[in-house]
């Protein structure tokens, strides 16, 4: 990737990876939830969505690891933030919910709809409970709890690292679409 020509010469750009998107076809058919599953509203719940945030997140590659300023903080730090205010968010196209399996919370989603497009923001199943098949009802969970139109598309990113949600996404029926290069621009006096 190309350095950036910055007006600005006290800036200088990170490469902090590759972003790569994927999405459902028009009106997508996801998981139905099983007698033993809900779909909740994170509002209710603020501190159980926020601690499913971060225990999933723990370990995630994302843009800000590749930022010396930012990876020392733990990866799932940037996210409890933005969680909680979707979590609270009263604008109708902001959404955040839990799945919970026999009554106990394995789940968080949040994202946003904008038009036709619903975007899943954050995804993540509690540690202890990844690896049983469940994100795929968090995801459908999600999808019966916006209201959409029949045309309706999901949208969903991650770092390209992330192979093993890709591979769920794949199961899911979605479909790479495209990469997006990011970059961080930091002050020279901040950086070693």
């Amino acid at each position: 990737m190309p350095d950036l020509n910055l007006a600005e010469p006290d800036f200088r750009s990170i490469n902090a990876g590759r972003l790569v998107y994927w999405s459902s076809k028009a009106n997508p058919a996801f998981p139905e939830l099983e007698s033993h599953m809900n779909f909740v509203s994170a509002k209710t719940h603020v501190d159980d969505f926020c601690e499913i945030v971060g225990d999933s997140f723990l370990n995630y590659v994302n843009h800000y690891s590749f930022n010396p300023l930012l990876s020392k903080l733990p990866t799932n730090y940037a996210y409890l933030d933005w969680a909680k205010s979707r979590a609270m968010s009263d604008d109708p196209n902001h959404f955040a919910g839990l799945l919970v399996v026999e009554n106990q919370f394995v789940g968080a989603i949040s994202g946003i709809r904008i038009g036709g497009v619903v975007e899943v923001e954050l995804a993540g199943i509690r540690s202890d409970f990844q690896g049983r098949g469940l994100y795929g009802f968090l995801i459908g969970g999600l999808w019966r709890h916006v209201t959409t139109s029949a045309e309706s598309k999901l949208v969903i990113s991650t770092q390209v690292e992330n192979l093993d949600v890709q591979s769920a996404w794949r199961k899911l029926g979605l479909v790479h679409e495209f990469y997006v290069h990011t970059t961080h621009l930091v002050h020279s006096s901040l950086l070693p």
